[in-house]
């Protein structure tokens, strides 16, 4: 069975960046990206992820937090990571997320997830 992961940003640098990275790391996972809080809850909510990556820089009705919160109340055992270059790692904690990816440094973060939600059997 493929693993796969999500992916949620409204920036598309970061959503391609974030979304290569993981394709990198686990060249067999699928990767979906979306753009909204509201393609991203419906997503986490309906399929069968991996691990999810929610940036903080989301549009949609909802912001990044309130997205985890949603996305943790509906699917609470997925490992779901928060981005963000605020250091408000204390908030994306209590909203459920699993752990915090500080901005702009992606590429060791993005790498233990998959290594550790994508790769591993």
């Amino acid at each position: 069975m493929v693993k796969q992961a999500l992916v949620a940003s409204s920036n598309r640098a970061n959503l391609e960046l974030m979304t290569i990275m993981l394709m990198r790391y686990a060249p067999h996972a699928h990767v979906v990206a979306v753009r909204t809080s509201d393609e991203a809850i419906s997503e986490a909510l309906q399929g069968d992820y991996a691990a999810v990556v929610i940036d903080n820089t989301i549009d949609g009705k909802v912001d990044g937090l309130e997205t985890v919160r949603q996305v943790k109340t509906g699917q609470p055992d997925v490992p779901l990571y928060f981005a963000s270059a605020s250091d408000i790692s204390a908030e994306a904690l209590l909203a459920g997320a699993s752990g915090f990816i500080e901005k702009p440094d992606l590429h060791h973060p993005m790498a233990l997830i998959a290594l550790r939600y994508l790769v591993s059997p």
